[in-house]
């Protein structure tokens, strides 16, 4: 077993979500190694390998994955939390199990806020239900959006936007169906 165990430090209220909790844990052992190959199978993963982290949702919780700890946020509750560490332990310990059967990514899928803004109608338009595009942007690298909301990218007068903003979304998981393409 690469992994032996996940010990929980901390939870606390979340901050993002009033109702929900946030949690940090250590790791028995550095997982910075197994880190490309969680990015090669994790599609909605953002590692980033000059840290070395990886942040990936689960469900509605936000898993940020560091060389000897992880930190949740917006966990249902403690019960939730350390069934979210079980999963965690599991999948790192099935990751090495496999690890010559998969092709590592040592490729840093991460986009910035602005960098998805840039490619947004900016109309601050409201139909996905945010005040700004701005929010949107941020919201949708947090996987708490879904870019079908943003309407106006849909239309004729954005379809110049919209190529360049899947090109860098889908890469990072976002699910992009062929009629959102035309």
């Amino acid at each position: 077993m690469f992994l032996e165990k996940i010990e929980l430090s901390y939870v606390a209220p979340c901050i993002v979500e009033a109702n929900k909790v946030r949690a940090e844990a250590n790791l028995s052992r550095d997982v910075s190694e197994i880190m490309p190959y969680l990015n090669s199978i994790i599609k909605k993963a953002t590692y980033i390998k000059g840290k070395p982290l990886i942040t990936f949702p689960k469900n509605s919780r936000v898993i940020t994955l560091h060389p000897r700890r992880v930190m949740i946020i917006k966990a249902l509750n403690s019960t939730d939390v350390m069934q979210v560490l079980d999963l965690l332990r599991d999948l790192i310990n099935e990751t090495y199990e496999k690890k010559n059967e998969i092709e590592p990514c040592y490729e840093s899928r991460v986009h910035s806020t602005l960098e998805v803004f840039s490619r947004l109608p900016k109309t601050n338009c409201g139909q996905c239900g945010e005040k700004t595009c701005l929010a949107f942007a941020t919201k949708l690298l947090r996987w708490e959006q879904e870019l079908k909301n943003c309407r106006p990218l849909f239309t004729a007068e954005y379809e110049k936007l919209r190529k360049p903003l899947m090109e860098i979304l889908e890469p990072l998981g976002f699910e992009i169906h062929p009629e959102m393409k035309e």
